[in-house]
């Protein structure tokens, strides 16, 4: 072994990301960039550990979708998309993107795949992105109150009786929420 070199296993590595997430309760992105890497997934594999495997040519694309704070997923309640934001590579190993759709204040739920040559999509990645004082008036009547006159203007345009351009199902949503504070 040359002098300086280092050998670790995978074991080692399993353990030592297991007392940072466990301390910090933070999402880990590895990617290993060497031959035959792809033998390590099942050794580091674990919840919030994003893994990519083998040089950066192999990865075709990643990926994220953002889960706005105002969705309300429960079992049954059939099929559900968000929109995704395709990732473009920068150097190295980073890659970056522009993400729509911060509309509201709260927790996001941003959640990150790979894919690769074979087809292969990454287990997901699953982070909270805090937004605040984005602005987003639900103040619809502009009266200076946010109150169940709002609420009406609402369900009026998603029920077609009005053109107010821009309201959406997420508004209502919103708006009962706040409302529901």
């Amino acid at each position: 072994m040359p002098y300086g070199s280092l050998i670790l296993l995978g074991e080692q590595l399993y353990t030592a990301l297991n007392d940072l997430q466990e301390n910090t309760s933070c999402s880990v992105v590895i990617i290993l960039e060497y031959c035959y890497s792809g033998t390590f997934i099942q050794t580091l594999h674990h919840t919030k550990r994003l893994i990519i495997n083998s040089a950066a040519e192999n990865i075709t694309k990643v990926w994220a979708q953002v889960i706005p704070p105002v969705a309300k997923i429960s079992s049954g309640t059939g099929t559900i998309s968000f929109p995704e934001t395709q990732l473009h590579h920068d150097q190295g190993t980073e890659y970056s993107g522009d993400v729509e759709g911060f509309s509201y204040d709260g927790n996001y739920t941003v959640i990150f795949y790979a894919k690769n040559r074979s087809n292969e999509v990454s287990e997901p990645v699953q982070m909270i992105v805090r937004a605040m004082n984005i602005g987003r008036n639900i103040d619809f009547n502009q009266d200076g109150l946010v109150s169940l006159e709002d609420m009406i203007i609402v369900l009026q345009s998603l029920c077609g009786m009005n053109a107010s351009e821009g309201i959406g199902l997420a508004d209502a949503v919103h708006l009962m929420q706040y409302l529901g504070e």
